[in-house]
């Protein structure tokens, strides 16, 4: 039964692969074709060769947000992938020729015209860097070959953090800013790559003393000419093996082992460190990893002194009191500039700069970004928690109230503790505050204290309030909720009248209006047409009979204003 069970499996995925939807790159090219699965082939000429002259390019996504793989060879109608020496296949790391290039692959003569990247085998595979990948095809009309096939499947993203995944292809490797606990995976999705020129060099004759099956890149950008790392392998699917590392320095042609030879040689498991000398600072070298005879391991990776590699840190995680203000500071050895801040604090914030002020209510992690194309693709966060700490002040009320066209702030302790004075912050949106006044503590009292202070500038129609308590050891807290004041008098003018000049005197007008001036019976006694922001008119009212009452009128574009005046 098992025998039986085992047979039509097999033809059922046998079937499967023959009935699998194939993409040759003429018949598609231009397009972009969303899959984890079909065939991806050349041309396929009647010959059983691609064509001469050809120039063709086709993008693959996964649509899941999973990594493309591309396993050449796996179920070939042809023997090799082979492609003519003066002919090349392009691989973009994105949806069109424009992306980066990863790398442009031409036939070997020596090697039957088989592709030399990934080694003299008649089948490869390699695992793309994103869920988008383009390839581009060019022949020329010296001579074509078999050309290939390759099945296409998606894979999980890697990452087993927020650390950038190490490439399959050295080509898109991507540089580490942050080696702190960086954890990576020798995947068994990964394929053997051999760049033209990588070997052992002096006292190591081969590239690995294991072979090379499931090799992975990463790039960091020297900061000091000698560099370590410090390597933990976790766990491994077959035992006895382990990962193989080495540092290589790449010219654009060839690769220069600058790391020692006994990593590369054999099985490394459990903790051991890796040393590169003889760098050049501010130049970037490569990290390969490479799973020994094919073991598919977990390890992590941290640099000993982060000072000696291009790096930024959002800091150590902390603990503040509900209401504090503190700040986080991102470092960069480095001189790394553009760093971006994200949080979720119950909604979504971003600020840029290397230091921002924060003072969360609930336990947040900010996340540390930068724009800088050295760390581009590096992540490092700190998780700032909140707890409910006794404030030094007992705080009774807290209140702001537009008076006489000032705002009239009061607030009440029971008791202070180490109190050296109080900051009285003022905002326009809520958000962005800006210190306008100091009032001294009391230091140290179990009585209660009155403390007032008053804006004179109130100059917008709505304005915030918040009170800080500073200790004198130059502590601050936020004490008491931020106030919200609605001034409902800033647009409206002042009307006066002047009985020792016998005048009507009108200020604060902020629009362009018609001014009328009326008596009871609707006569017209007065009309102009007021400038904007006028700081004041005067209005010549003889001869008006006393104890009258005269009426104005303010029209703007956007209301009407009228006020009743007593002449007396």
């Amino acid at each position: 039964m098992r025998f039986i069970f085992s047979t039509l499996l097999f033809a059922i995925l046998l079937s499967e692969l023959l009935n699998a939807q194939t993409y040759e790159i003429d018949a598609y090219n231009g397009q972009t074709i969303t899959t984890c699965s079909g065939k991806f082939t050349d041309s396929r000429s009647s010959s059983s060769h691609y064509y001469d002259n050809e120039d063709f390019a086709i993008t693959f996504c996964s649509g899941t947000g999973q990594l493309l793989c591309f396993d050449f060879g796996a179920s070939s109608t042809y023997t090799n992938e082979r492609i003519h020496p003066t002919d090349t296949l392009y691989i973009y790391n994105g949806s069109s020729v424009s992306a980066p290039l990863i790398v442009a692959v031409t036939g070997d003569p020596a090697a039957g015209n088989k592709l030399p990247y990934f080694g003299t085998t008649s089948t490869f595979k390699f695992l793309a860097p994103s869920d988008t990948i383009t390839f581009r095809f060019v022949s020329d009309n010296s001579g074509n070959e078999d050309g290939w096939e390759a099945i296409i499947s998606c894979v999980d993203k890697l990452s087993c953090n927020t650390n950038p995944d190490l490439s399959d292809l050295f080509g898109a490797a991507p540089t580490v800013c942050n080696f702190a606990n960086y954890c990576g995976i020798t995947s068994g999705n990964f394929g053997a790559d051999y760049p033209s020129g990588l070997s052992g060099g002096g006292s190591c004759p081969t590239l690995f003393g294991g072979t090379n099956e499931n090799n992975s890149w990463l790039i960091f950008q020297a900061a000091n000419d000698t560099v370590s790392f410090d390597f933990e392998v976790t766990s491994c699917l077959s035992d006895g093996d382990g990962i193989q590392v080495a540092i290589f320095e790449y010219n654009g042609t060839t690769f220069t082992r600058k790391s020692d030879c006994s990593f590369s040689d054999g099985g490394h498991t459990g903790e051991f460190t890796v040393e590169a000398v003889d760098l050049t600072v501010g130049q970037k070298y490569y990290i390969m990893v490479d799973g020994d005879a094919g073991a598919v391991c977990e390890y992590t990776i941290h640099s000993t002194d982060n000072n000696n590699i291009t790096s930024f840190n959002a800091g150590e995680d902390t603990t503040i009191c509900n209401g504090d203000i503190t700040n986080l500071t991102a470092t960069s050895p480095s001189g790394i500039s553009n760093f971006i801040w994200s949080w979720n604090d119950g909604s979504l914030n971003e600020e840029i700069g290397i230091s921002i002020e924060i003072s969360p209510i609930v336990t947040t992690t900010y996340f540390l970004t930068t724009s800088n194309y050295i760390c581009q693709n590096s992540i490092d966060s700190i998780t700032v928690y909140v707890d409910n700490c006794s404030l030094p002040v007992e705080l009774i009320n807290f209140t702001a109230e537009f008076k006489s066209n000032l705002i009239q702030i009061e607030w009440t302790t029971l008791s202070e503790f180490n109190n050296d004075n109080f900051v009285i912050e003022k905002s326009t949106d809520g958000s962005n505050f800006e210190a306008i006044g100091i009032e001294n503590g009391h230091g140290n009292s179990n009585v209660i204290n009155e403390y007032h202070f008053v804006d004179a500038y109130a100059d917008k129609n709505i304005l915030y309030y918040r009170l800080q308590q500073v200790d004198f050891n130059g502590t601050n807290h936020t004490i008491g909720s931020i106030l919200k004041v609605e001034n409902s008098q800033i647009d409206k003018p002042i009307i006066t009248y002047s009985r020792l000049d016998q005048q009507l005197l009108i200020s604060g007008i902020q629009h362009q209006s018609r001014l009328n001036v009326y008596d009871v019976q609707g006569r017209t006694i007065y009309q102009e047409i007021i400038a904007e922001n006028e700081q004041g008119i005067s209005i010549p009212i003889a001869n008006i009979n006393s104890n009258m009452f005269l009426i104005v009128e303010l029209i703007t574009e956007s209301e009407v204003y009228k006020s009743k005046v007593l002449i007396n």
